[in-house]
């Protein structure tokens, strides 16, 4: 089994621990306010890549409800709780590495938390993948720990469950995406205190599509 199977394996397996913790954590608020405003058209077409248990979706539908929306993400157990928590909303397993198959234009995409979970050369594919999907002055939304990529590696929980944790380069990625013709619209640095853990800055980049 390798990084991305094992890590895989244990989203299925916390699904619902996710969900708890997540559902109602209101930190990041304030950076899904941006990123709505900032969206170019009153009933928006959004994809969320890495939609977790809906967490994401449902806060902004609460306050969007005309958003049309739509979630993929790799994990089984997480899509089945995404498609409970937002029952109009449309969810689907999927890949982030597969977005080459999706064909719809959108007016924003949100990543909320899953580049941890790809490495760098994904996530460059990703962006670029992005900017491809999105609309003209379409909205970009990407959260992520910054550090060395180099002290990525596993984290295992307090039940013994690892991941593979990627941490990345902050100014690498707004180099990229400025280059790919992203325009960098707003930056936070949310503190959050992990729950099996010490506190830990959450990097959020929102871009506009130029």
């Amino acid at each position: 089994m390798n990084a991305s199977q094992e890590t895989l394996k244990t989203w299925n397996k916390v699904a619902k621990v996710y969900e708890r913790i997540f559902m109602d954590l209101n930190i990041y608020n304030a950076s899904y306010n941006s990123f709505c405003i900032a969206l170019p058209h009153p009933f928006p077409h959004v994809l969320e890549i890495g939609c977790g248990p809906g967490n994401i979706s449902k806060y902004m539908l609460s306050t969007n409800p005309d958003i049309q929306f739509s979630g993929i993400d790799t994990s089984e157990e997480m899509i089945k709780l995404a498609k409970k928590n937002n029952p109009n909303a449309y969810f689907n397993v999927m890949n982030a590495n597969t977005l080459h198959h999706i064909y719809s234009p959108f007016h924003g995409i949100l990543c909320g938390f899953v580049l941890p979970y790809l490495s760098k050369e994904e996530c460059l594919l990703l962006f670029k993948r992005s900017y491809a999907l999105l609309e003209p002055n379409g909205v970009l939304y990407l959260s992520f720990v910054s550090g060395a990529y180099t002290q990525s590696g596993f984290q295992v929980n307090s039940q013994g469950d690892r991941m593979y944790f990627y941490y990345h380069e902050e100014n690498e990625f707004i180099d990229e995406l400025k280059s790919l013709q992203f325009h960098i619209l707003h930056q936070f640095h949310i503190p959050y205190s992990k729950p099996d853990g010490p506190q830990e800055i959450h990097t959020v980049l929102i871009c506009k599509k130029q």
